[in-house]
């Protein structure tokens, strides 16, 4: 080891030991809405939304490179009813959307959201401390894309029909890369106190 890379190696391991981030640390920013909490790669953009559906409220949408999303509802969209809305998104190759939404219901059985969806098959997780379930096959996923990973996270509260749904949709040809971030991503959920009432 040349006395360059010790030296590289040293500032490193000393700006880690003071909470200061490496130097080749990837930037991020933070996501905090509707209760949900957490940090994605910084050069991803956030789109706000708050569209308001049948049992569903479309929170926001991530997007990396030339992506594009949006969710446009004509004039037959009633706040609460749903309607005419569907989703807008272009999603070019090498790029990622990420649509977030709390969903509250429909009703699923008496123990909950996240058991009926494990009970469909998806996996058993934990997320922030709440009962959470993952699928690589979403139904209704990210158009155009070639990957599509689902998380869903109870939301806490004595409501257990109510739970955030995480849908990433990526379009290769670099889906490792991509899904990598998208999971460092899901690894820093915390919910916060608004996810209890709101």
């Amino acid at each position: 080891m040349n006395i360059r890379m010790l030296i590289v190696v040293a500032v490193s391991v000393l700006l880690a030991g003071c909470g200061v981030s490496p130097p080749n640390a990837s930037a991020t920013a933070h996501f905090d809405m509707s209760g949900l909490a957490f940090d994605y790669p910084a050069e991803w953009r956030k789109i706000s939304v708050g569209r308001i559906l049948h049992y569903e409220t479309v929170v926001a949408f991530l997007t990396s490179g030339a992506a594009t999303a949006d969710e446009p509802c004509g004039s037959a969209y009633v706040p609460g009813l749903g309607g005419d809305c569907s989703q807008d998104i272009t999603l070019p190759a090498n790029s990622v959307v990420v649509r977030i939404s709390l969903w509250g219901g429909p009703p699923s059985g008496p123990a909950g959201a996240i058991a009926a969806l494990r009970t469909q098959g998806w996996s058993a997780l934990t997320i922030a401390g709440e009962p959470a379930a993952f699928t690589p096959q979403a139904l209704e996923g990210i158009p155009g894309s070639d990957r599509s990973l689902v998380w869903a996270v109870a939301a806490p509260g004595a409501d257990n029909q109510k739970a955030y749904w995480i849908t990433a949709g990526i379009r290769g040809p670099d889906l490792a890369s991509i899904q990598a971030q998208v999971e460092a991503m899901i690894a820093t959920i915390y919910l916060t106190a608004a996810s209890a009432s709101g």
